[in-house]
């Protein structure tokens, strides 16, 4: 052990450092250097580059080819000042091309870099965007700079073969911007980075009891009036005072059906299938304000929420009413004529019956159709909404609570692991999104480090995310076969901003990426702590504002039994990273490099930090150790 004197207090300053890559300025890339997130199912490197100059041609067959390369020239042309030109035939040398090979599985490709060509082999194109996304990972991470690089970048690819597909067909994210607006051109972002992590479903959570943002011609004061509220801009979400009578509402906005169209094409160029939500019956008081008949009953004026109003929000639907069942199914029409996803998300979870227990109309309903309960009026009303969409010829998913029917419905599992196995076991598809695992609203560090965040969960640093399996231990060989894949869930409560939407993202999404594409038996931390580190170059490169939480030092304090001393230990989440401490002191690259715990015996204050490559990352970590005081000691 190591003996010294300490203490720890936090600070939030730091330093947004790009890390040297080697092989981007100094010389071409070798195994070691072939950084992929997510880790291709199978790698061979050879010897020798790729070079790209002002002679690479691109061979470009038909529209979609065209489409396709144009993921790989528009960066290029920014980052490189390189016009890739585009031929119809082949040259001798200098090209890329892709072919199509259709006895391949669906999204996959096969990658082959040699010295004179690049050729993309798949089946779809899916396949060959994702192969393309694979050449920009192997491309100097300068390739993602919204300005021309720095001459001095080479601008090759080492000469490798690639073959490479998902392990699931279901890879998602899912966005709020119900409980917080976002402009679409922030949502063409987070498609942009979707298709670069070769993630493919966008779960689109427009609908909550905080507002309404779809238009549905039909019902326009659904967004006229359900998708404006009472916004305390200088308090947090939890701080929130509720709206009264007659505040004018003062935050919100909305998507027109052009704007949608705009952005499934968007998403569509970029290999993601849109799939909407409209929550029901629950989280849905954005409607009842809209339209008050559609709830049981209604006390005084009704308010749309924000974050003061606590749940639970008991003017949902009632299922009593006939006119509610015309009014999903006329919202229902009108989504699936707008969204071509064989999935649609209906929300099926966090239902408040108090308003079913005492509404004659739920109560008739119940004795009408044989009910036995309120969770069985529940399961009626779902099983009507799944048949409004089974005409449609699409597929309805839930948040899973219940076992639903018919088997066509898919459960979300969504509160833990363990929730897979009961609905695979009775033959249902289902998608795995656990709280546990995928909630990105969850601080990823310390929280006194942390912007303010969802503080009533799991904490979810990177690591925790990179663990995330869709397939929990003990499935059978066919349960397995129901489990579609996996996402993550950023729900917007504390996420106000863009900026803030990026640092929940990035990089939890990298392992999230990795966690459903790549084969268990491929994965390992403490590779992939090596390859994230590279794609955080990637990130800075292109302006995302991404967390740094993995590199900050936690410190754990242990008490001698004789009560003369602490023993202090520093670590990080991602191994064999370089941190360095101070007492009483700042830290700097001259300060000593932490190796094994530290013995102290007297209350001092004690700095750390991690390096990289000479540079502080993560956060400054500063707390008194070795304090009388019992409560100054611990984590």
């Amino acid at each position: 052990m190591r003996k010294l004197k300490s203490y720890f207090f936090l600070c939030c300053m730091l330093a947004a450092p790009i890390f040297q890559t080697k092989g981007t300025e100094t010389g071409p890339l070798g195994v070691d250097d072939i950084n992929i997130v997510p880790k291709p199912q199978q790698l061979i490197r050879g010897e020798g580059t790729f070079r790209f100059d002002a002679n690479t041609s691109l061979v470009v067959g038909n529209e979609d080819q065209r489409k396709l390369f144009g993921f790989l020239r528009r960066p290029v042309e920014i980052a490189a000042g390189l016009s890739l030109k585009e031929v119809t035939v082949a040259p001798l040398s200098n090209f890329i091309q892709l072919v199509n090979d259709a006895s391949m599985a669906a999204e996959h490709y096969r990658l082959q870099v040699e010295s004179d060509r690049v050729v993309i082999t798949a089946p779809d194109y899916n396949g060959h965007l994702y192969g393309i996304q694979t050449i920009l990972q192997l491309l100097p991470p300068q390739i993602r700079s919204r300005a021309r690089a720095v001459h001095t970048t080479r601008w090759e690819v080492p000469v490798v073969e690639i073959k490479d597909g998902p392990r699931f067909g279901y890879r998602g994210l899912m966005l709020d911007v119900s409980r917080h607006f976002f402009p679409l051109g922030y949502v063409r972002e987070v498609l942009d980075e979707m298709a670069f992590h070769k993630l493919n479903k966008f779960h689109f959570h427009f609908i909550d009891d905080q507002g309404w943002r779809l238009e549905i011609k039909q019902y326009p004061k659904l967004t006229q009036e359900g998708a404006y509220r009472v916004e305390n801009f200088e308090l947090n979400w939890n701080d929130q005072v509720p709206p009264q009578p007659g505040q004018a509402p003062n935050y919100g906005g909305y998507y027109t059906q052009d704007e949608i169209r705009d952005l499934l094409a968007y998403a569509s160029d970029r290999g993601i299938d849109v799939i909407p939500e409209v929550e029901m019956p629950g989280h849905i008081t954005s409607a009842s304000v809209a339209y008050p008949h559609l709830t049981c009953f209604v006390d005084g004026e009704l308010l749309l929420p924000n974050g003061g109003t606590r749940p639970p929000f008991n003017y949902n639907l009632c299922p009593g009413k006939e006119t509610t069942y015309q009014f999903i199914e006329d919202v229902l029409d009108e989504v699936v004529a707008l969204f071509p996803s064989e999935l649609i998300h209906v929300g099926g979870d966090e239902v408040s019956k108090v308003h079913w227990q005492k509404c004659p109309d739920c109560q008739k309903r119940i004795k009408d159709e044989g009910l036995a309960d309120e969770e069985e009026l529940e399961s009626y009303f779902m099983h009507r909404a799944e048949q409004m969409l089974a005409k449609h010829r699409r597929r309805m998913v839930v948040w899973k609570e219940r076992s639903e029917s018919p088997k066509g419905v898919i459960p979300m599992i969504y509160k833990h692991i363990g929730g897979v196995k009961e609905p695979t076991s009775l033959g249902y598809d289902v998608i795995v999104a656990p709280a546990s695992h995928t909630y990105f609203d969850f601080y990823q560090g310390d929280r006194e480090q942390e912007p303010l965040a969802y503080g009533h969960g799991i904490h979810m640093p990177l690591k925790r995310v990179y663990q995330f399996d869709p397939i929990p231990e003990g499935l059978s060989a066919q349960q397995q076969k129901h489990v579609l894949g996996g996402q993550a869930n950023l729900w917007a409560e504390f996420v106000q901003t863009e900026n803030t939407s990026e640092y929940m993202l990035y990089p939890r999404l990298a392992a999230l990426s990795e966690a459903v594409w790549t084969n268990p038996e491929l994965r390992s931390w403490e590779d992939f702590s090596k390859r994230v580190q590279v794609q955080f170059n990637r990130y800075a490169y292109a302006g995302i504002n991404y967390a740094r939480s993995a590199f900050n030092v936690d410190c754990t304090v242990e008490p001698f039994e004789s009560g003369d001393g602490v023993t202090v230990k520093l670590q990080t989440e991602f191994p064999n990273v370089e941190i360095r401490y101070a007492v009483d002191g700042k830290v700097t690259i001259e300060s000593p490099i932490y190796e094994e715990p530290l013995v102290v015996d007297r209350p001092v204050m004690l700095r750390a930090r991690t390096f990289r490559d000479g540079l502080p990352v993560g956060r400054l970590l500063e707390r008194e150790v070795g304090s009388a005081d019992p409560d100054a000691q611990g984590k």
